[in-house]
């Protein structure tokens, strides 16, 4: 299995377009989900092992964003 975040449960799902594969990894705790496009010829693992270490750095920087206070930008904060 691909380097899903530790004690997590993730899902994976790979779909195949022409020249172009989408790699999906899904935490199914929180819902945070990370895509990554490669070429359609890469391996399953490889394109998996590259939506989970997107998935973790999510998942990371979510858990740091929790203490920081919000960011002035467009947008109301309520």
């Amino acid at each position: 299995m691909a380097d899903a975040p530790p004690s997590r449960a993730v899902i994976y799902e790979i779909v195949r377009n022409g020249a172009y594969a989408k790699a999906t990894a899904v935490d199914v705790e929180s819902g945070v989900e990370a895509a990554i496009v490669g070429p359609a010829s890469a391996h399953d693992r490889d394109l998996q092992h590259l939506a989970a270490a997107k998935l973790a750095h999510l998942l990371s920087a979510r858990d740091e964003d929790v203490d920081d206070p919000p960011r002035g930008g467009p947008g109301i904060v309520v």
